[in-house]
C-alpha cells in the first residue's frame, strides 16, 4: 500500500510546501479572477491546499483540486491564466 502523502513528506515539509504554493497562487489569482470570475477552480485548489496543509483533506483531494486549477488555467483564452 502506498504511503499517504503527509507520512512521504512529513508534517513540516507538507506546511511548507503547501505555504510556498499558496503564496504563489495567492499573487497571480486575481489576474486569473478578472478575465474569468464565473471560474471558481483555482480558489478551491488554494482552500484545498489550506486544507491539506492543516491535515483536514486528503491528499488526492488537494491534488485532484489543483489538477482541477490547471485545467481552468489550460483553458483560459488569454495568456495572463
Amino acid at each position: 500500500m502506498k504511503a499517504s502523502c503527509a507520512k512521504r513528506f512529513g508534517d513540516v515539509a507538507r506546511k511548507s510546501w503547501a505555504f510556498w504554493a499558496e503564496s504563489c497562487a495567492e499573487h497571480v489569482l486575481p489576474v486569473f479572477a478578472k478575465k474569468h470570475a464565473k471560474d471558481d477552480r483555482p480558489r478551491k485548489a488554494l482552500q484545498a491546499a489550506r486544507a491539506w496543509a492543516r491535515g483536514e483533506t486528503r491528499c488526492g483531494a488537494a491534488r485532484a483540486a489543483a489538477l482541477a486549477a490547471h485545467a481552468a488555467t489550460r483553458g483560459a483564452d488569454d495568456a495572463a491564466a
